[in-house]
């Protein structure tokens, strides 16, 4: 990119140039893309000036230019055919503004005191051993520089959250006052559609998070309008603006990031990279085989970074960025490849690696030097307790080898058109002789698989490119290249006799230590009985196992680890008749696991089984009659007689983990296995599963399959007699084990999955209909109403099958009841109200109108999706748990939760109301006193609290929730200060500005359960 174009504030680039394309969609008509540059320009130009990031960083539109330049290598060719004009539009604007939030002015510098900025110095930056390490770094600074220092990483921290609030025209002062910055951006974003505006601050943000994998918020098809071209890859873009971002640091221009979180022990390296102006390029590296050698028909996944440093401090800086810088890539290229399987297959993310071989320093040797192995050491740590920490794991190493062997023979005979290929493996155990042997009939090995594979430890020929080509769709149990090490755990002598198809002669190694040399003798297939033992293809593992070793139980070894092998597995122990491991299927596996232990399957109790896209799951259900329904049948807490080979997830049929499929214990009994080339894969011990795009994939899976189970028991309640609102009720309690049994190994895609179970009431024009918390979030607005007649007609419509509806049991009782509010009501809202469903309901939702009719006590409230500036703050969990603290040492539990109005709202009848309580809530009128003062706390408690500060926010809350409690607004002076001195937070709590805030006596809280009397016992006996 020549320095012209990198210096153009007009359209210069191809990324540009297809983003224009917009400017003749209907939904944009009206923006002007090169308007907007030559203004970003101006503004981008201003960072710095107030020496904020003066000496160190470019963020000018040098940086946007090269950013916009380098797409054109990151991104495939194929996925730039593949993306639409809003597509690139996204990631242009996402460029021009992502870091806008770095912009300080005089201004905002001058007014920091008044933002959160204290707060994240003492809070966040200066805590601990890291904050003292960070202060001894910065001592040699002056005041004012390290006050700039800690200002700067303040913005940095900040600032994608910043850029996020102002493209929608918000000026959050807690993140910075910025008011004259927010009202140029507004000028230059306003002709974009609003939606539009809300998802390139959603991405402008995200390039400092680590949540794309949730694609319910970053859509991969997210449209605008009615075309094709008016739709967007929401994910993809914001993966493709924080590579960019990240991968731009050439000359003066270092990223973003906070620099703690690069080198948390050395933040200065950070500045003497840039100060030095040390990287020369940054691109990406032609393919390369696995010994090294360049291919240009190979597909590039590695970026190579060139840079020559005069000082070392600096060299460490960048070479600490270029690890953050790899991690980073890589968990990128699992959120797109997890993306691709969820329908966005045409675009593409293959960046894996970085290369840093080429950064020098000047004066040192041109070698890097690094940690390197000591073999011999490794290979003990490798053959001991270290990696398995299990010497059983030996069986299931060589019994997954055999299967994937299998496997791969089983392919090859298909495609020679051989039908009659059947897999085999034989497992055979002489507690006598001590001898193990597994045998398999499989493709064997040939003496080049033997060489580069089998004596290298850590090399598996599964992942040769060769290989990967021959079998695109073959998904490897084993691909760690160490299990055959694992014999040596049990064994000091190893016997492997092998035959590869095709070849004439079969193979025997004799292996008698881990660090000796091997021997291999060629055996005649025709002659030799070993050889011909093995037949045409095959191998035989025969471990001689020592006398100290424990091989344990094989049989129970055996059952724990091979599940579903999808070929014939046999044991034969001591010489009697052999015996099948294994089943046909996770159905089969599970209820011969029940039977064993006792649970039979019959009227009450069954295993039902699912499948999708090479994910198979069963469960067991139990029958209660009470209730005439299946339900998951749960492992009792604290249940450490439940066997764990009731519960578990494989691969390809041998088993990884010993918990509930998708969760981190085990909740319920439930089986899973996990087949094809998207299965996902595991840690080198097998012990858990990477983080990746095939795990998240299989997880949602896993969560719709139960979600689905209860979703259809749900339908058959209907069909069995029972009301609508019974079978949403019993779906919420169907469903509880999700949530309450153990901790789900990802929340985000088991809340997806239980939005989509239908556990709502909705009614609508007099129809009544189950539907899904994803339904009731996809309408404009929808309605609560909370009054004892509306709640008793429902207790009655719940015991009434049939299409009974809430509106005509009220046309019914006469014209004085009044009516339904007008459009979706939510009917079952106080069943979902301490309930997960109905927090994940209400996390998404606000009220935008309450109405309030005292004389018939009934609350309306009217709710909305959540979008722009919300309409009310809740109380951070942190301080939530602090509120707690007290009201349970001062009073009964509280059973609400607070939301105080932060935005205007539609109200009616709420004349001298300052608080309404409803389903949960307690709602803080906005506009009042009130509400005011404890937004002022709230404010201060996102921007970061000490810890003492976040106990008189609590003190504060709990002297408010005792002055509404009776209904009448009246605050006990004595009590709020007898209050604060026992939480040691007198001298936090201004009590005149609370005694003001909490304001006339005269103001009431609306609550429907206030004329719900209390049941007193009187007894003649008492009054005698």
């Amino acid at each position: 990119m020549t320095i012209s174009t990198l210096l153009n504030d007009t359209i210069c680039t191809e990324a540009e140039k297809n983003a224009e394309a917009v400017e003749k969609l209907p939904a944009f008509q009206g923006f002007k893309l090169s308007n907007v540059k030559s203004r970003v320009a101006m503004l981008l130009g201003h960072i710095g000036r107030e020496q904020i990031f003066e000496q160190f960083t470019r963020h000018d539109i040098t940086h946007i230019n090269k950013m916009l330049g380098m797409l054109d290598w990151l991104i495939p060719e194929r996925t730039q055919k593949a993306m639409t004009p809003c597509d690139w539009l996204m990631l242009t604007l996402s460029i021009y503004f992502h870091d806008s939030g770095m912009l300080v002015t005089r201004d905002e510098f001058a007014r920091r005191a008044n933002s959160g900025f204290p707060a994240y110095v003492s809070d966040v930056l200066l805590v601990g051993d890291a904050g003292k390490d960070l202060e001894t770094k910065l001592a040699s600074l002056s005041q004012e520089q390290r006050e700039r220092f800690y200002y700067q990483e303040y913005v940095r921290h900040h600032h994608a959250k910043r850029i996020r609030a102002w493209s929608t025209g918000r000026n959050v002062s807690d993140l910075g006052d910025a008011r004259l910055v927010v009202e140029e951006i507004n000028k230059m974003l306003g002709a974009l559609p609003e939606t539009f505006r809300k998802d390139l601050g959603l991405v402008c943000e995200s390039h400092h998070l680590n949540d794309l994998e949730d694609l319910s918020k970053y859509q991969v098809s997210q449209p605008y309008g009615d075309l094709p071209e008016e739709s967007c890859n929401l994910q993809y873009i914001a993966v493709m603006l924080r590579t960019a971002d990240l991968l731009h640091m050439t000359q003066d221009r270092t990223p973003s990031v906070e620099f703690r979180l690069i080198a948390p022990t050395d933040p200065i390296s950070q500045q003497e990279w840039a100060k030095q102006m040390a990287v020369r390029t940054v691109r990406s590296r032609l393919g390369r085989d696995r010994d090294g050698v360049v291919d240009k028909d190979l597909p590039r996944d590695t970026i190579e970074v060139y840079a020559h440093f005069k000082e070392p401090s600096g060299f460490f800086g960048l070479t600490s960025f270029l690890s953050y810088a790899k991690r980073e890539l890589q968990q990128s290229h699992a959120w797109v490849t997890y993306a691709r399987k969820e329908g966005a297959a045409n675009y593409e993310f293959p960046w894996r690696d970085i290369d840093d071989s080429h950064v020098e320093a000047e004066g040192f040797l041109r070698q890097q030097f690094e940690f390197t192995l000591d073999q011999g050491k490794i290979l003990d740590l490798l053959t001991g307790h270290t990696i398995y920490n299990d010497a059983t794991v030996v069986l299931r190493e060589l019994t997954q080898n055999a299967i994937d062997a299998v496997r791969v023979q089983r392919i090859d005979a298909q495609e020679a058109g051989d039908r009659s290929y059947k897999g085999a493996i034989a497992v055979t155990w002489s507690s006598e002789r001590r001898v193990l042997e597994v045998q398999d009939n499989g493709t064997g090995m040939s003496q080049a698989v033997i060489e580069r594979h089998l004596l290298r430890a850590g090399s598996s020929k599964y992942q040769e490119a060769d290989f990967r080509k021959r079998y695109p769709k073959f998904s490897p149990i084993s691909r760690f290249g160490i299990g055959v090490l694992s014999c040596f755990m049990l064994a000091d002598s190893v016997e492997i006799i092998t035959a590869a198809p095709g070849d004439p002669q079969a193979r025997l190694l004799s292996l008698r230590s881990v660090h000796g040399r091997y021997l291999i003798r060629t055996l005649d297939k025709k002659v030799d009985p070993e050889a011909k033992r093995v037949g045409a293809h095959g191998t035989v593992v025969r471990l001689h196992v020592r006398p100290s070793a424990d091989v344990g139980d094989v049989a129970e070894i055996m059952r724990r680890w091979i599940v579903v092998p999808e070929c014939e597995v046999t044991l034969s122990v001591d010489g009697l008749p052999a015996h099948r491991v294994g089943f046909d299927s996770v159905k089969a596996a599970l209820s011969d696991e029940l039977r064993r232990f006792g649970h039979v399957e019959g009227p009450e109790l069954r295993v039902d089984e699912v499948s999708e896209n090479g994910v198979t799951i069963a469960c067991a259900v139990e029958w209660s009659d009470t209730f005439k329904e299946w339900s998951l049948v749960e492992i009792p807490r604290g249940g450490s007689d439940s066997p764990d080979t009731l519960v578990g997830t494989c691969v390809e049929g041998v088993r990884v983990e010993f918990t509930t499929p998708g969760y981190g214990q085990s909740a319920f009994y439930a089986l899973c296995n996990v087949s094809g080339p998207g299965a996902p894969k595991t840690n080198v011990a097998r012990s858990a599963f990477e983080v990746t795009g095939e795990l998240y994939a299989a997880l949602r899976v896993v969560y719709r399959a139960y979600c689905k189970q209860v979703a259809d028991e749900a339908s058959q309640l209907e069909r069995r007699g029972f009301s609508k609102t019974w079978a949403a009720e019993e779906a919420r309690w169907l469903l509880a084990p999700l949530w309450t049994g153990a901790r789900p190994i990802n929340s985000t895609l088991l809340d997806e999955a239980i939005a989509q179970v239908p556990l709502v009431v909705r009614e609508s024009k007099g129809q009544r209909a189950r539907v899904s918390i994803a339904d009731i979030r996809s309408e404009e607005y929808w309605w609560t109403t909370d009054s004892a007649l509306f709640t008793s007609a429902e207790s009655l419509i719940r015991e009434v099958p049939g299409d009974v509806s809430l509106a005509g049991i009220m046309s019914g009782i006469g014209s004085q009841v009044d009516v339904l509010p007008a459009g979706t009501l939510v009917c079952n809202m106080h069943g979902l109200t301490w309930s997960y469903p109905g927090e994940l309901l209400r996390s998404r939702s606000e009220v935008d109108k309450i109405v309030v009719d005292t004389t018939r006590r009934r609350i309306d409230l009217r709710w909305r999706p959540s979008r722009g500036p919300a309409l009310w703050m809740d109380v951070p969990e942190e301080a939530n748990q602090v509120i707690r603290q007290i009201a349970e040492r001062h009073r009964a539990r509280r059973s609400y939760d607070y939301l105080v109005g932060s935005q205007s709202i539609e109200m009616v009848g709420l004349e001298g109301i300052v608080a309404v309580r409803a389903f949960g809530l307690l709602l803080i009128v906005p506009g009042s006193k009130l509400a005011e003062y404890l937004l002022g706390w709230l404010r201060r408690a996102r921007a970061g609290l000490t810890r003492r500060a976040m106990r008189a926010l609590a003190v504060a809350f709990e002297c408010c929730d005792d002055a509404l409690s009776s209904g009448r607004v009246v605050l006990d002076a004595d009590e709020m200060r007898w209050m604060a001195q026992r939480e040691g937070v007198s001298d936090e709590i201004d009590t005149d500005e609370l005694r003001d805030a909490i304001g006339d006596s005269g103001s009431r809280v609306f609550d429907v359960s206030a004329w719900r009397r209390r049941e007193v016992a009187l007894h003649y006996e008492d009054f005698r």
